[in-house]
């Protein structure tokens, strides 16, 4: 308040002209009080919001449980979420990645809440949804719209989001408000467990889609890897367990490459050192990607060792001989032989007679020479076959 003018300050600068002996006294104290106004407020920020998603934060919530815990707010409900998939965009992708999930999974909360909803990241992976004046049936839409929601997510990322919930409501007075906090997050517990399996199906087929997309590893290829390597292990008598594992390796033994930039993956000349040395991380982001799975996990390390050379100079780890897994083995002459015969960006195809050349060249040196001279008589019968 100066003299008979009131003077509402936001976080703008408004110009104010006034005719006073004492103008630049009152511009300084001006200056000063939007200052302290604008600090104000972004403290007042920084107390209350989480800085990641904007929501509000744990602090926050807290308190205001405390006012809406009155009988004029009941039936008042909780929803408790746990974002799936987000340790696997840590690990594999890099905490931008897991940012990136986290921000989308939060808007999504919020567009499927109220206005009237308290809804704040309550720490992690974990969100948390107050609704006043809601009761169960109300409470358990609201958690349906918010999971279609997430389970819809058409973004760029890599990692597609979905989201566990639990819920509870609060109908009497005396009930305590935090044994209902604890049973709406046991209700979560139980429901991501139940849920966890057909969550990361969903991730690893999302991985599996955008892979093809990006690469390539089409779904012709996939199957002339799976045809040949299948028939390889048959010829070597092997069990039907070490069938399986090549038919899920033939699809994603490059599933690693889905973290390597377009730019690089997709370009049509030769490499440069730098960029060749971030094409050979894909075997151990394939690793990271397939432990995490419980679906993959079996594969894991033939995945981690497929890029390996008999004569111990692939990568990533530079094993040799029967130290690759025999799946790695089968599966990287099955590949080489479609990647000649079909060519890439820098690459022009070769024909059957040439590939199959190439390959018994590299018997001894890159490929297992048994395994080579098992799939030299493997071929004579695809080759007629197709």
């Amino acid at each position: 308040y100066i003299g008979e003018h009131y003077i509402e300050l936001t976080n703008k600068w408004v110009n104010i002209n006034i005719s006073c002996p004492q103008k630049g006294y009152l511009s300084a104290l001006l200056t000063d009080i939007t200052e302290r106004k604008i600090s104000d407020e972004k403290m007042k920020y920084l107390t209350y919001y989480d800085k990641l998603t904007g929501l509000y934060n744990r602090a926050y919530f807290e308190e205001e449980l405390k006012r809406y815990d009155n009988e004029r707010e009941l039936p008042l409900s909780i929803i408790i979420g746990d974002v799936n998939g987000l340790k696997l965009a840590n690990d594999v992708f890099g905490h931008n990645e897991g940012d990136r999930l986290l921000k989308r999974i939060a808007n999504k909360i919020k567009k499927c809440c109220r206005k009237s909803d308290l809804v704040a990241r309550w720490g992690g992976d974990e969100f948390v949804i107050l609704l006043p004046r809601t009761n169960e049936e109300i409470t358990k839409r609201i958690c349906e719209r918010i999971m279609n929601s997430c389970q819809m997510d058409k973004g760029d990322s890599l990692i597609k989001g979905s989201i566990s919930l639990g819920c509870t409501t609060k109908n009497n007075p005396s009930e305590n408000m935090s044994q209902l906090f604890k049973e709406a997050e046991k209700r979560m517990y139980k429901n991501k467990l139940i849920a966890s399996k057909n969550a990361h199906e969903r991730i690893i087929k999302s991985l599996k889609n955008t892979l093809i997309k990006r690469t390539n590893e089409n779904k012709e290829h996939m199957e002339v890897v799976k045809d040949i390597s299948i028939s390889i292990a048959k010829k070597l008598s092997l069990p039907e367990k070490i069938l399986k594992e090549l038919e899920l390796l033939a699809i994603f033994h490059d599933i690693g490459k889905i973290s390597i930039p377009d730019n690089i993956i997709n370009r049509p000349d030769l490499l440069t050192q730098d960029e060749w040395d971030i094409i050979k991380q894909h075997p151990m982001t394939g690793y990271r990607i397939a432990s995490s799975s419980t679906y993959l996990m079996e594969i894991a390390e033939a995945i981690l060792f497929h890029h390996e050379r008999w004569d111990g100079k692939g990568y990533p780890m530079g094993i040799s001989g029967k130290e690759i897994p025999i799946t790695s083995r089968i599966i990287a002459i099955a590949e080489t032989y479609d990647v000649l015969t079909n060519g890439r960006n820098y690459r022009e195809p070769l024909s059957h007679d040439e590939a199959i050349k190439e390959i018994k060249k590299a018997a001894g040196t890159q490929f297992d020479p048994y395994l080579v001279d098992i799939f030299l008589e493997v071929m004579d019968i695809y080759k007629m076959a197709h």
